[in-house]
């Protein structure tokens, strides 16, 4: 009987391994189970931002007013710490975080203090607890509501400089009661803003010169410092001892900047207070040859580098297939050429100065833009006889500073000897032959 096929139902069916079989030798282990789906990547959710005071809406207790009582971290916003058990809720002391949030607003203002650690200790040694300052700020607050007989308020002169002056404030006013005034006293200073004896001074060499001196100033600050400044202080301009003039005009430069300026001008100034005091007449000429020969450098190598772009287009385009580095080409010679100015560059003047100043000098162009705003680039642009005549009436020039304030005079003390105007010696000048002769050699 010859073949045929088999009927399905007469076929023979494998068994059915049993799915904890193990493979053959060699042989990896099939399943007919379909491959897992792939999760999608996780989606990192945005940080939390800090909640304020106002956002937490602490309720305050009727015999806790300031509210010491404890918050959670994570009412704070603020990460879990690691405690004695992993993952418990931890507690952050709400005065604490009160004075954290204080620090944040003087931080961009730049203090003597890194860290809000730091913050809190230079607190405690102040005021002797974080409670005690506390119960302080709100009586400050009290006080930036006061009167003023002009009009307003304290805190009107203080919202003029924004948030961190406020912060300010809380360390200032507790200065001023460490220094004998109270609330009242206080608020004079605010409406008059210099003491009596500046306001003389100023009026004194007023009817000298015959002129307004343009006063200003009043700032109730802390003193400042390389570091920035310095929690604790009080700065003869929040006392009314101090003004400012023309500041635009009259740059501060920090002792390192000045030193860096004396470098390149290859002279030096004797700027001492004793000098200031004996012999203001010829401190004040020195200061304007060496101001003069620093823009003299300035102009020269703004030329330059407004010239270079150019120079070095016009290079490239008249030899083909050669390197040029557009931006930083050197100093080429700056004596014009005929055929390799004939572009004139497309640059900010503005910012072709402070890049200038700062390249010089080799400081940020932070610090070299008031260097490059004032007129001419010169350092001083006092009237001789203003200055002379602000000596006169005994107050001290901020030029004599190691940071050298051009535009700061304050109250002398001890006072300085007195000392009358002598117009035998007149300012130099550019045109003036050898007009640095007179200058130390750096």
């Amino acid at each position: 009987m010859g073949w045929k096929p088999k009927a399905d139902e007469e076929r023979e069916v494998p068994a059915a391994k049993a799915a904890d079989a193990a493979p053959a030798p060699g042989k990896k282990a099939r399943t007919d189970a379909l491959p897992a789906a792939k999760k999608p990547p996780a989606v990192k959710e945005p940080a939390a931002r800090q909640p304020s005071i106002g956002e937490l809406n602490v309720a305050r207790e009727p015999d806790d007013p300031f509210g010491f009582h404890l918050l959670d971290n994570e009412e704070l916003g603020l990460p879990p710490a690691v405690g004695p058990r992993e993952g418990a809720r931890t507690r952050f002391p709400r005065e604490e975080y009160l004075v954290w949030q204080d620090y944040q607003l003087l931080a961009p203002a730049g203090v003597d203090l890194g860290t809000p650690d730091e913050y809190v200790r230079r607190v405690k040694t102040t005021w002797g607890s974080l409670q005690s300052y506390l119960m302080w700020r709100n009586d400050s607050d009290a006080l930036l509501d006061k009167p003023l007989p002009s009009g307003g308020t304290v805190r009107r002169i203080i919202n003029e400089h924004g948030e961190t002056q406020r912060v300010f404030f809380y360390w200032v006013s507790w200065e001023y009661h460490r220094r004998g005034l109270d609330d009242a006293a206080i608020v004079a200073l605010f409406e008059a803003q210099i003491v009596g004896q500046m306001r003389e001074a100023i009026a004194a060499a007023e009817a000298k010169l015959g002129a307004t001196i343009p006063v200003q100033g009043f700032c109730p600050r802390p003193q400042r410092d390389d570091h920035g400044y310095v929690m604790g202080t009080l700065s003869e301009h929040g006392l009314g001892h101090a003004v400012d003039i023309e500041p635009s005009k009259n740059p501060i430069v920090g002792a390192a900047t000045w030193h860096a300026i004396e470098a390149r001008v290859g002279r030096k100034v004797d700027r001492s207070r004793r000098r200031w005091e004996q012999h203001p007449d010829q401190l004040y000429d020195d200061l304007v040859a060496f101001s003069l020969a620093w823009a003299a450098i300035v102009v020269d190598e703004i030329e330059a580098a407004r010239r270079a772009p150019a120079r070095a287009a016009n290079f490239a385009r008249r030899h083909p297939g050669t390197l040029v580095d557009y931006g930083g080409v050197g100093r080429p010679d700056a004596a014009p050429h005929p055929l390799l100015d004939d572009i004139p560059p497309p640059v900010d003047d503005k910012q072709l100065a402070v890049k200038t100043i700062a390249r010089l000098l080799h400081v940020d162009l932070e610090e070299a833009a008031p260097l490059a705003a004032t007129p001419g680039y010169e350092l001083v642009s006092h009237p001789r006889k203003r200055v002379l005549a602000l000596r006169e009436q005994g107050l001290v020039w901020g030029a004599t500073f190691p940071n050298c304030d051009i535009h700061h005079f304050e109250l002398a003390s001890p006072p300085l000897a007195p000392w009358f105007v002598d117009d035998h010696r007149r300012a130099p000048t550019r045109t003036d032959p050898d007009f640095e002769s007179s200058l130390e050699r750096f």
